[in-house]
């Protein structure tokens, strides 16, 4: 994604952690189920999606949301085919090399675990940098979720746009949103 593109994205959590962030800025996130692999998450542009995860996280009187000036100028971009391209030459890879080595694929499971999808996209960003010099400060990619909004359609109502900010200085300021 070319340079000074910004977003606003909003960041679901705690109001003591809202106040930390704020403070002392972000842990980026290591989880299993981190599908755009390390970096700290936001949800882009939606500021809702962002309240309604950190009530299901904390309940409604300890949520927060901590919003952030995102520049998602070197992106990995999951919308875009040519992202989409080089992730699947990079998949094949790490499927070559799984089966050499003997070793079972992680694959991801019901009710949110991204094992193979957050080995790919660390896997690919690594690749990146060590092979080509390229670095992806953001991941940036769609995420369908939640049922649908009628029987006869597969549009889902807790859809997004989702970041991973796995360089801090992109993220250029931060706020509580509340």
């Amino acid at each position: 994604m070319r340079g000074g593109v910004r977003v606003i994205g909003y960041h679901g959590t705690s109001l003591g952690a809202a106040r930390r962030i704020v403070q002392a800025g972000f842990r980026p996130s290591r989880n299993d189920y981190d599908w755009l692999g390390s970096g700290i998450y936001f949800f882009e542009e939606n500021r809702e999606r962002a309240r309604k995860w950190a009530i299901r996280m904390h309940g409604a009187r300890a949520a927060a949301v901590v919003g952030a000036v995102v520049d998602l100028g070197g992106a990995l971009d999951l919308t875009q085919q040519t992202a989409l391209t080089a992730l699947r030459r990079t998949a094949k890879m790490v499927e070559r090399a799984y089966h050499e080595f003997r070793m079972d694929l992680p694959r991801n499971k019901p009710g949110g675990l991204r094992l193979f999808d957050r080995l790919l996209i660390d896997y690919h960003c690594w690749l990146a940098e060590h092979a080509e010099g390229e670095r992806f400060p953001v991941v940036r990619g769609l995420f369908e979720e939640g049922t649908a909004i009628h029987v006869a359609s597969d549009i889902r109502d807790l859809t997004h746009i989702q970041l991973a900010v796995r360089e801090r200085k992109a993220i250029i300021g931060i706020w509580i949103a509340k």
